[in-house]
């Protein structure tokens, strides 16, 4: 990987920091400004508009990074794209908001909010994703250090008035739709008339992702699910303090995934950017693995009962087999990648959806013999072979390199690639959610 792109991959880092620390704070601001019950429907409100926000990403999103030239050359259509599929989703979400209304006020209203501004708010992660794709990070940047500076402010107003849920929703989503208007100066086009044409071209990539964002979502809430069920709610508690404590590792992990992704669909026919990149990955997402690690395994017992409080005796029996866990995950890093970037979906797809059904079977039996630390040896080992497979199927790709198919015929032939998103199956987390 060149000095540039090296460059370029440290402002995405610095965004993905961005990103993070807004999302910690949206938190941190709910959990001081609202009470025990009004902080869990802010939390259920929150998870609704990442699952609209994660679809988004898979039908538009991610596609878009394989398209470099499509938006270095014509950005607008693809904008057109995801605003009026953002419109779609907002529509949903306003529908289930205004059917909430007469169960809980304060939700129905968030939600309907929330689909009323889902297009502006998408303006802001989409542009985030344009920037990538054409290798104009700095953009992103922008646009998050906008939407912190906004929230900042409204969060600040929310404080003084006192309010309660529905403005601080308000604060938030309203933040990141103020911020989104920035992409239309950063992209210098002009939304007259939101189409879906472009789908059309990444159509074939587009359902592969949202079949897979779709199975690792589903993994995620089935494991929950029989984690409290079969371990019990302490076990449950456990599992999320660990998953607390890794999230930074998540997020690097995201960032490198989406400059890879973009440097390597630029120019897929250089093998040396391909192996650059798998290379660069495998060492920084090793090292930080390997690091968080420590850190896990370092941590002393004071401050972690400061961070997890009661969760921490729990979490803890935890730490060995989730530094495992992640050490996996950073070694295919850069493999998946650099592999996406070639344009091959199909065997992605199946792949990803195989490997995420192997690690909800592993986690259910795991938590079946020995609680939430059988869930994680399971997870762990599960990932170590998963990682294998990865590993086997680009060593066998990049001793043939065929060409790289046309976008329009990528995910019609069989291919070894991957997404370029981290399966996450049910006890990871995936670019910054807001």
């Amino acid at each position: 990987m060149s000095r540039t792109a090296g460059r370029r991959l440290s402002v995405v880092a610095a965004d993905q920091a961005v990103s993070a620390a807004s999302s910690l704070l949206v938190t941190l601001i709910a959990a001081q400004l609202l009470d025990v019950a009004a902080f869990g429907l802010f939390g259920l409100i929150f998870i609704c508009f990442v699952a609209a926000q994660g679809v988004l990403r898979a039908w538009v999103g991610e596609p878009t990074l394989l398209h470099h030239d499509d938006a270095v050359a014509a950005p607008g259509p693809m904008l057109s794209a995801a605003v009026a599929l953002a419109g779609c989703v907002g529509v949903v979400l306003a529908a289930v908001g205004a059917a909430t209304w007469s169960w809980h006020a304060e939700v129905g209203q968030s939600l309907v909010l929330i689909g009323v501004l889902m297009p502006a708010l998408t303006l802001q992660d989409y542009g985030r994703f344009l920037g990538f794709a054409q290798h104009r990070p700095q953009q992103a940047l922008a646009l998050d250090l906008l939407r912190v500076a906004l929230l900042v402010v409204a969060a600040f107003a929310v404080w003084r008035a006192e309010a309660g849920v529905v403005w601080l929703v308000a604060a938030w989503a309203g933040s990141g739709a103020g911020a989104g208007l920035l992409t239309l100066v950063h992209q210098r086009v002009h939304l007259a008339r939101p189409s879906l044409r472009w789908l059309r071209s990444s159509w074939s990539f587009s359902w592969r992702y949202l079949l897979s964002f779709a199975a690792t979502q589903g993994a995620a809430l089935a494991t929950t699910v029989a984690i409290a069920g079969i371990g019990g709610a302490a076990d449950l508690g456990a599992v999320r303090g660990v998953l607390l404590l890794t999230g930074l590792f998540t997020m690097v992990q995201a960032a490198f995934m989406a400059a890879g992704v973009a440097e390597v669909a630029a120019s897929p026919e250089d093998r040396g950017l391909v192996r650059g990149t798998v290379r660069k990955g495998t060492l920084l997402m090793g090292v930080i693995a390997a690091l968080n690690g420590v850190v896990l395994l370092s941590i002393p017992t004071g401050i972690g009962e400061l961070i997890l409080a009661d969760t921490w005796a729990s979490a803890e029996r935890l730490f060995v087999p989730a530094a495992l866990h992640l050490l996996a995950l950073g070694m295919i890093t850069g493999v998946r990648s650099a592999l996406m970037g070639r344009r091959a979906i199909r065997v992605t797809m199946v792949i990803d959806v195989v490997s995420t059904i192997a690690m909800l079977a592993a986690v259910i039996v795991g938590v079946t013999v020995n609680g939430a630390l059988g869930a994680w040896w399971a997870l762990a080992w599960v990932q170590v072979a998963v990682a294998a497979a990865w590993w086997l199927i680009y060593l066998a790709h990049i001793r043939s390199f065929a060409p790289v198919p046309p976008l329009d015929a990528a995910a019609a032939r069989p291919t070894t690639a991957v997404r370029s998103e981290p399966v996450e199956p049910a006890m990871t987390s995936s670019i910054g959610d807001h």
